[in-house]
């Protein structure tokens, strides 16, 4: 189910639907 948009603006959406704090620094970091 792969859309059109990235992951990172995926997961921008993500966290600002669920009104989840977050450090912009840390979104376009690899995921270990």
């Amino acid at each position: 189910h792969h859309r059109r948009k990235s992951f990172q603006h995926e997961y921008v959406e993500f966290l600002e639907r669920h009104r989840v704090p977050f450090d912009q620094r840390y979104i376009f970091k690899p995921v270990e």
